[in-house]
């Protein structure tokens, strides 16, 4: 099985508009999978010769059957990963940008530089395991609620038992042991983050990085997503996760109003930890993810050493579908 880190960006319709692809240092976007239908791979071809777009990537071509942002998701994990033989991916979206915080002492957010992201990237690369099988970066909105670092941001720039969206990390082996995929078309990343919280899998989430991007923006899911299917799988969501997720109405001064979940994250991690025998009704106590946080310092003072060493491994294609 393949350690190395792989970044999977499903797209629909956004052939001259990879603008997650294009963010990336360039030996990360030899680690990109593109997953597409065969319109766009050959739309694709053609931008990368119209406009010099960098080669680096690949594509895999889904089934016809698989249409939605949903059913692609889980064609990656249920079948893409598998047959490729890798253990850690890390999926996408193809039109996010990303900042990171400017100082330790403030919440303020820069644009991110391919330090940044190799610094982040290689943290997940190092950080997803069986102890830790789904990871995240902030959403920039409420990326501020986090507070300052401090003086220690690797040590203290994590927070766990949290939503994930935009960029999610997984670990294979661990997460398809607990996963029922495609029970849900909109919101499946929130339905997949429940079921690995409620199986006792803790997550996650790196604040001193942040993206966000342009609700329905052309193309990707925009073309597929109507408010109607939208609001009424944020009813099935509360009914697959009774106590866990209650709906509400909102409106957006940027975007249309619609129904909105609002989710128990740390409630969700700590219901695993009701032992069977506890009788119903029995209050839940407060749960430590961790007695000890890791230190992300450590981390990178791993990464670092390797890259002294000129330990970095290369990625191998083989065993790629075609």
């Amino acid at each position: 099985m393949n350690p190395n880190l792989r970044i999977i960006i499903p797209t629909y319709r956004r052939a001259g508009a990879q603008h997650t692809y294009r963010a990336l240092p360039p030996e990360w976007q030899e680690r990109v999978i593109w997953v597409v239908d065969r319109k766009d791979a050959d739309d694709m071809e053609r931008a990368h010769r119209i406009s010099g777009l960098p080669r680096g990537g690949k594509y895999i071509v889904h089934p016809d059957t698989v249409k939605t942002i949903a059913q692609k998701r889980a064609f990656i994990l249920a079948t893409l990963a598998p047959q490729m033989g890798l253990e850690r991916i890390v999926m996408m979206d193809d039109d996010l940008r990303f900042a990171v915080r400017a100082d330790p002492e403030t919440t303020k957010l820069r644009e991110a530089r391919h330090d940044d992201l190799r610094e982040h990237l290689a943290a997940m690369e190092l950080l997803l395991s069986s102890k830790w099988p789904h990871l995240g970066w902030s959403a920039r909105q409420g990326n501020n609620n986090h507070g300052p670092t401090g003086p220690d941001p690797h040590a203290t720039g994590w927070a766990e038992n949290t939503r994930t969206m935009y960029v999610l990390g997984y670990h294979m082996p661990t997460v398809l042991r607990h996963l029922e995929l495609g029970r849900i078309e909109h919101r499946e990343d929130m339905d997949y983050a429940l079921q690995l919280l409620r199986a006792g899998l803790p997550n996650k989430v790196c604040f001193t990085i942040a993206c966000d991007q342009t609700y329905n923006a052309p193309g990707g899911a925009s073309l597929e997503r109507t408010m109607e299917a939208s609001n009424a799988d944020a009813d099935k969501l509360a009914a697959l996760h009774p106590g866990l997720v209650r709906v509400v109405e909102k409106e957006y001064r940027a975007s249309i109003p619609r129904r909105e979940v609002v989710v128990s994250w740390k409630k969700a991690y700590e219901s695993s930890q009701v032992q069977p025998s506890d009788p119903p009704g029995k209050p839940v106590a407060k749960v430590r993810t961790r007695k000890k946080p890791v230190r992300l310092s450590d981390i990178y003072a791993e990464i670092s050493a390797a890259s002294a060493a000129g330990g970095s491994e290369t990625d191998s294609d083989e065993g790629d579908p075609a």
